[in-house]
Formats: C-alpha cells, sequence, structure tokens
C-alpha cells in the first residue's frame, strides 16, 4: 500500500507513479480533510473492505488501446453506467487510469506520430482526427465529468460532501482565465515593407468581385501612411484599459524576437522596441501577467527557446516562466519537456487551433505525465478552451463562449479564453472586439483568475469548498 499524502492506493509496482499521478488529479477535485477517507485500489484485484478505510474505489486494469479508448467514450455519449457500488466498495468497470493517461498527456498523437494523414501542413494534429471529434465529444470535458461522477457516488455511499464545487473562490462554480496572444504590436513596423503586400490583398479582393474588401485593404494602406498613430498599438491600449474598467488581471503572451523582421518569422516586432518595453511596464502596473509566446520558426530547438525567453525578461525586468507557443505549434511530450528545462512552469498549449473545445477532455489544470519516462513532469498545463481564430458574427462568438463556459461550470473547472490583441484595431473586419466586450459582463459573475492564482487556489490544503 503506497501513500501520496492526498489519497492512499495499492497497486502492481510498475503502476506505482502513473496511479501517484492520478490520486494527485482525483485530489485536486475532493475536499482535502476528507481525504483520509479514500483508498484507490488498481487492478490488483483487492476488493475487500480495508478495515482503517471507510471506502474504497477499485479500477480495474486494461490496455490503453483504441478500442479501450473507444468504448469509454461510447459510455460518456450513452450515459451507460460504468460504476456500481457494493457495502464500502466502489467499482468501476473502465480503466480510468489508462484513460487519463491516454487523453491527458495526448497519447493519442503520439501513436499517430507517422501517420501524415492526421497533421496539417505546420505539423499540428487535425481536431477531424481525434477520437473525441469522431464521437462528437469534443465540446465536452470527458474526463471530468467521469472524476466527477465517480465522486459523486463516492459522496452518496461515505454520506457527506466530497467534491469541491467551488475551488477558485465564492464567485461562482468556475474560474476564468482571460489570456492574449500579441501576435503583433506596431502596425507601423516595417510598414513599407508591408504596404506591397496590402496592395496585392486589395487588386486579389477586387478582381475576385469583393468590392468591400478591396476598399478594406486600400483604406488599410493610405490611412496608415498618412496617420501618426497606430492602429495596432492602441488596440492593445484599448483592451488594457476596458480589463482595467472590469478590474480584471489577464495574462499577455508577448513574443522575445530579437529583431521584428526575419526570413522565419517575417514582420513582427523587437521586443526591445521603446514601445514594447513601455507597454510591458504599463500591464504589468495594473496587475497582469506577462508570459512567453515563442515563435513559429524553430518550435522544437530549446535553444531558440531559451534565446527568446532571455530576451523578453531582459525587456520585463523579471523571469517569466508561463508560455503558449505561436500557432500552437507543439509535439507531446517533447514540447512540455522543453519547457520544463527551460524552468516554466505553466503552460497552455493544449488547444484546438481550427475548433474550439477540451482537446486533453478537460478543463482543470494538470501536471502532465511522461508514460515513457514513467514520471510526473514539473510543469502545470491549463489548457486553452477558446481561442479567436473563426471570424463569426459577435453573437456566434458569445454563444459559443457561453456554451462551453457552462461545460465547465459542471465540472468546476477553469474556462481559458484566448483574444488576440488586435481585436480592436481599426481596420478589423471582425466583430471580436465588441463580442469581448459581451463576454466579460456574461462571464462577471465568475472568478478572473491569472495563473498565481489558480496554482493557489489549485494547491491551497486550507480550501474546503
Amino acid at each position: 500500500m503506497e501513500i501520496t499524502g492526498k489519497i492512499s492506493y495499492s497497486s502492481r509496482r510498475a503502476d506505482t507513479a502513473k496511479v501517484s499521478w492520478f490520486c494527485d488529479i482525483l485530489s485536486d477535485r475532493i475536499i482535502r480533510s476528507r481525504l483520509n477517507s479514500l483508498h484507490l485500489s488498481y487492478g490488483t484485484g483487492e476488493k475487500t473492505k480495508f478495515s482503517d478505510r471507510k471506502l474504497n474505489i477499485y479500477i480495474p486494469r486494461k490496455q490503453r488501446s483504441f478500442d479501450e479508448m473507444s468504448l469509454v467514450f461510447d459510455k460518456i455519449s450513452q450515459g451507460t453506467p460504468w460504476i456500481k457500488a457494493d457495502d464500502s466498495i466502489i467499482e468501476a468497470d473502465i480503466d480510468l487510469i489508462s484513460f487519463a493517461l491516454w487523453i491527458l498527456n495526448r497519447e493519442e498523437e503520439t501513436l499517430q506520430c507517422d501517420n501524415s494523414d492526421c497533421w496539417d501542413r505546420e505539423g499540428r494534429f487535425l481536431l477531424c482526427k481525434s477520437l473525441a471529434y469522431r464521437k462528437g465529444q469534443w465540446k465536452r470535458p470527458v474526463l471530468d465529468l467521469l472524476l466527477v461522477q465517480l465522486i459523486k457516488v463516492m459522496e452518496e455511499k461515505i454520506g457527506f460532501p466530497l467534491l469541491r464545487r467551488k475551488p477558485w473562490g465564492e464567485r461562482g462554480e468556475m474560474a476564468v482565465w482571460a489570456t492574449h496572444d500579441v501576435d503583433r504590436l506596431m502596425i507601423k513596423y516595417g510598414l513599407l515593407l508591408k504596404l506591397p503586400v496590402w496592395l496585392f490583398f486589395a487588386a486579389k479582393q477586387l478582381v475576385q468581385g469583393n468590392k468591400e474588401n478591396g476598399r478594406y485593404w486600400l483604406r488599410k494602406c493610405f490611412r496608415n501612411l498618412k496617420s501618426r498613430e497606430d492602429s495596432i498599438y492602441e488596440s492593445i491600449q484599448k483592451l488594457a484599459e476596458l480589463e482595467k474598467e472590469h478590474r480584471l488581471k489577464s495574462t499577455y503572451f508577448f513574443m522575445g524576437l530579437r529583431r521584428g523582421i526575419s526570413w522565419g518569422e517575417r514582420l513582427r516586432y523587437p521586443i526591445s522596441h521603446p514601445k514594447a518595453k513601455n507597454l510591458l511596464r504599463h500591464l504589468v502596473g495594473d496587475g497582469n501577467e506577462i508570459g512567453l509566446h515563442p515563435g513559429r520558426y524553430k518550435p522544437f530547438d530549446k535553444g531558440h527557446l531559451i534565446n527568446q525567453q532571455r530576451n523578453l525578461e531582459h525587456a520585463l525586468g523579471k523571469t517569466v516562466n508561463v508560455l503558449r507557443n505561436h500557432h500552437l505549434l507543439v509535439h507531446y511530450p517533447d514540447s512540455w519537456k522543453m519547457a520544463e528545462a527551460c524552468g516554466v512552469s505553466v503552460c497552455s498549449n493544449v488547444g484546438w487551433r481550427s475548433g474550439n473545445g477540451f482537446r486533453a477532455g478537460t478543463c482543470w489544470p494538470y501536471h502532465p505525465f511522461d508514460i515513457h519516462a514513467d514520471r510526473q513532469l514539473n510543469i502545470l498545463e491549463n489548457p486553452m478552451i477558446y481561442m479567436d481564430n473563426a471570424n463569426d458574427a459577435e453573437s456566434e462568438i458569445v454563444r459559443e463562449v457561453l456554451s462551453l463556459a457552462n461545460e465547465v461550470s459542471l465540472v468546476h473547472g477553469v474556462l481559458t479564453i484566448n483574444f488576440h490583441t488586435h481585436i480592436f484595431e481599426t481596420f478589423d473586419l471582425s466583430s471580436k472586439g465588441a463580442a469581448y466586450k459581451d463576454l466579460l459582463e456574461g462571464l462577471k459573475k465568475y472568478n478572473f483568475l491569472n495563473t498565481e492564482d489558480i496554482v493557489g487556489n489549485l494547491w491551497n490544503v486550507n480550501n474546503a469548498c
């Protein structure tokens, strides 16, 4: 028998690290003072009552095969009972630990690394190739739903509350982590290189008969030639002021590029530019958090990542340990391990670029587990649930985010949203800025937190709610 300091457990020696990791994930969702009432037995055949424990949970050990994972999704979608309680023993008929390992650590993607049909041109796993998508479950936090079901059965059996229904504070049953990728910072930077591109876009739209879009690109050229103001920089200022009015702390992910123009990154911005430094100072002064947004060039090069991290830290004047990759160019578990080696403590890379939902079946922060090395990684992944990639109408954006928020609230997790900082740009054709304003009103009953708050509440042993 092993004791994790949370839930006691018994398992085969080869499964010790995996079961300990799972017990930590389950413990996060349970009121701390009640943990000593629970014991988990994994695949050992020990279904008998332990005299020193009030409640025992038995989970069978099965293979992490495609067929087994598919069966789990079928039980979720069909609402098939998968837990039975007998005396003081609760028994599952699915291998919940294997499912957690498979979906949280994106083993589904690792196993298909040589299947070119599953990856886009930039090397990202396609949403449509995921099992969750094929089962129609990618917009539900399937793992969290299973864990909540298990804990509620435990509550019924033990006779008192176990589930942490307000783990992030008293203002609702979920937290919101508002984040912003700073892909563009200064529209005037490299303007003479941008103008020919915009003129090409204008000509292309006009030839195709789209006069409105053609005029848009022409106006953008003339306006930025004449004006002394910078519409992209102004957009970030508007966003920061809006959040300040709502007393909202958010996280801004900046690129750490030494040069704003390069073959690998094309036209971006140098983080050492006076405007960039000034903006960093104001954002931090208002209580916001700064994270690193590594570029798309050499996304799996550790040395390149370290250089970008140092550049941003030098401009900011403090350590940066929060990260989200540009274009979500990541491979698991390699990207986690590389970030861990660079001293990053929080990542937010598990999200879909081509759609929104729950890539890892969860909206709770978690420590990834390196299945091959049989160890828990010293990094916290906070999955991204929504990103403003599609040019939807304002009402459609609000509807989708609130629908995802409802799913998150059912499992008391964290709604991580990402709106890019150029959403208030004068010549942006989208309605994302208006939608974000509406969402700040629609979500104000929940707890808006940054990573420091989230990590603090996650591990707060005195939090019994």
